[in-house]
């Protein structure tokens, strides 16, 4: 957790300082330029040395395709920061996972029943250990106090239905942000090169005698919105469809550990039959 504290602090940092320097680089094509009308004005009456260092000018570039560029570089990183929250979290649950599936197969092939229940009251990140625990504790409830096996069977599997529903719900947070980028962010890439290419033929007009090869390095630039939302969105469907079907191979190991567990209560029934009438004669001699 603190990892994952920090790296979301690093990158709003970065954020911030992307703003900076997005405000810094305005205010000097300001005072390069002076106002919209002058710096297109300029690209239109260049003479003929001027366009031989037309390399080394400041570039114009809209507002609007800022705010569009600055938007597509934070989806960029609330992709970067829930891909690697998922990661941690996931490689997190898969190591306790297996250390507990181990020790779990040991105390069932033995029928250790305070083994199981220790071991899933311990591996708290473990997804599996979460599905057993909550099915393991919803039948010993349920059976110690009514007594009817096939009544707690029932309870267990509900229990454990509803534990897998809340893990797969918690495995899957971010994943709903991650297909929201990646369905939107060439979109807004589009747009701003829609914007910027409506804004260079505004001008063209403005400029009456100038042809398309005046605005062809502004169409260009306004070109580079799509393939930064095309950049975005890319390698965030590549990231969504691989966490996802990590999640879905989740959901496939707790329904396998559910199904032994169930196992486990039918195959040891004399077993919880001789635990419940321990705990009675616990409580007759405790009253």
């Amino acid at each position: 957790m603190n990892r994952i504290r920090t790296i979301t602090f690093l990158v709003a940092l970065g954020i911030v300082l992307i703003s900076f320097s997005i405000i810094e680089i305005t205010n000097s094509d300001q005072c390069v330029i002076g106002d919209e009308y002058a710096g297109h004005e300029a690209r239109f009456q260049l003479t003929t040395e001027e366009a031989v260092d037309f390399d080394t000018q400041i570039p114009y570039v809209h507002p609007f395709v800022r705010v569009v560029i600055l938007i597509l570089g934070i989806m960029s990183i609330l992709t970067i920061i829930i891909g690697l929250e998922r990661y941690i979290s996931f490689n997190t649950a898969c190591s306790e996972s297996r250390e507990f599936k181990s020790k779990f197969a040991f105390s069932l092939q033995y029928a250790k029943i305070d083994d199981v229940i220790w071991l899933s009251d311990n591996y708290k990140k473990s997804h599996d250990a979460t599905v057993v625990n909550a099915g393991l504790h919803e039948f010993r409830t349920q059976f110690f106090s009514r007594g009817i096996f096939g009544d707690a069977i029932d309870s267990s599997k509900s229990s454990v239905q509803r534990a897998t529903s809340i893990k797969v719900s918690e495995f899957k947070r971010g994943l709903y942000m991650l297909s929201i980028i990646a369905s939107t962010a060439p979109l807004v890439g589009l747009l701003g090169t829609v914007f910027g290419i409506i804004n260079e033929f505004v001008w063209m007009e403005k400029a009456e005698t100038a042809g398309i090869s005046a605005v062809a390095g502004g169409i260009a630039e306004a070109l580079v919105t799509t393939a930064l939302g095309l950049a975005v969105a890319v390698p965030t469907v590549w990231l969504f469809n691989y966490l996802d079907s990590r999640v879905d191979k989740f959901a496939v190991e707790m329904e396998n550990s559910a199904g032994e567990l169930i196992n486990f209560f039918l195959k040891n029934q004399n077993d919880w039959e001789r635990a419940r009438l321990d705990h009675l004669l616990r409580l007759s001699f405790a009253t």
